[in-house]
């Protein structure tokens, strides 16, 4: 297996396992009904990561 092929893998595997822990996260929130506290939480660092 290639250099590119391997970081490949390691982007998809990386990516589903973030999809998996995000789904959680969102179970967890609903759960909780917490859903305005992650909402304000996930601005906050979209504004962050923008500056």
């Amino acid at each position: 297996m290639n250099e590119q092929a391997k970081w490949l893998h390691h982007i998809k595997s990386e990516t589903e396992r973030m999809k998996t822990f995000t789904n959680d996260l969102l179970y967890l929130i609903d759960d909780t009904g917490a859903r305005t506290e992650f909402s304000w939480m996930r601005r906050s660092i979209n504004l962050y990561n923008m500056g």
